[in-house]
């Protein structure tokens, strides 16, 4: 059979060889350069979807699913919950801030386009202190904008060798504000007051404590930050005094870069994490020693329960709000009645 299989092959490529030798010299450079054509595509094709593989024993888990927004939300990014439990929002598409009771009804809202201090210009992450401050990452100023609980701007700023497009923004227990400094491959730790602390990374790496496009951002309650490293395909989890903690390896994410924005919550009181997954229009939830449980991809009757989600956040109630930003909604997940 071997012997059979080896003539095969060989009487076949003779044939091709003797096919294309027929052919004119013009014929030939025209198949040559088809070739090359293609081969660069395929190349381009592979690294432009290149992602970490998916377990295939993955666990599908099951969720009450619900939905708010619509009408009202242009490509939302930022999600956050307030200490009141009310939603807020970043309504990039419209460059605003939306605030939401947990039934979906708008409460409140501020902000226009523009560069003036108060201004957006699709702003990404949102985070609401203890005492109900307001951080928005306006992304395309390349700052932060500090802001009272009814939208007032208490402060904006940015460092001075510049922001680069800043995705996300974290406020800890002690009222500190974390900014992921993208396109500078850094996390940045300032005061209340807008005074920098300490930066983590600053060069492109997959060292430990370096960062190859930091994205989403949040603290737990024991003020531990955690960094979705977006093409390093991991999180890194610090101490507040910025000493690496941990890692979780996340077999998700795409290099693609349209609208590839995951971002992490953490559930402080059932100990858990979820992460956004775009790519694969899902969100992963693990648990808090980094462990995958599973994803939250489908409802029970096998819709998709987004098309491509980007930011999380997480009630007190166990309800987690995801901003499925081309479906212009903000979908929740009342993850307590899943199975």
């Amino acid at each position: 059979m071997i012997k059979w299989g080896f003539k095969f092959i060989i009487g076949s490529f003779d044939k091709i060889t003797s096919l294309f030798m027929k052919i004119s010299n013009k014929e030939k450079w025209l198949l040559i350069g088809l070739g090359a054509v293609l081969l660069l595509v395929f190349a381009r094709l592979a690294t432009v979807l290149r992602f970490a593989p998916v377990d295939e024993e993955m666990v599908s888990i099951s969720a009450g699913a619900d939905s708010f927004g619509q009408g009202e939300l242009y490509y939302p990014r930022g999600v956050a919950v307030g200490p009141a439990g009310d939603i807020y929002v970043v309504d990039s598409g419209n460059c605003a801030v939306r605030v939401y009771s947990p039934l979906g009804k708008q409460l409140r809202s501020w902000g226009k386009c523009g560069t003036d201090p108060g201004q957006f210009k699709e702003p990404g992450g949102i985070a609401v202190g203890g005492d109900g401050t307001v951080v928005v990452a306006d992304t395309w100023n390349h700052r932060v904008q500090l802001f009272d609980r009814d939208g007032k701007l208490l402060n904006e700023w940015s460092v001075p060798d510049g922001m680069f497009g800043p995705r996300d923004v974290a406020i800890d227990g002690f009222g500190h504000i974390y900014v992921a400094d993208t396109g500078k491959h850094r996390v940045l730790k300032f005061d209340k007051d807008g005074k920098l602390i300490r930066s983590l990374g600053g060069d492109k790496s997959k060292k430990v404590g370096f960062f190859n496009e930091p994205f989403g951002l949040t603290v737990n309650g024991e003020n531990e930050l955690y960094v979705a490293d977006r093409l390093n395909y991991r999180l890194q989890i610090f101490s507040r005094q910025g000493t690496y903690r941990r890692g979780i390896k996340i077999k998700a994410w795409a290099e693609e870069q349209y609208l590839m924005e995951p971002d992490i919550s953490v559930d402080n009181e059932r100990r858990l994490v979820y992460v956004s997954d775009p790519f694969a229009a899902r969100l992963l939830k693990y648990d808090w020693l980094g462990e995958l449980i599973g994803e939250y991809k489908e409802d029970d009757q096998g819709h998709s329960l987004f098309t491509k989600p980007v930011g999380v956040a997480v009630g007190q109630d166990g309800r987690v709000y995801v901003s499925d930003v081309l479906e212009h909604r903000i979908v929740v997940l009342d993850t307590m009645n899943g199975k």
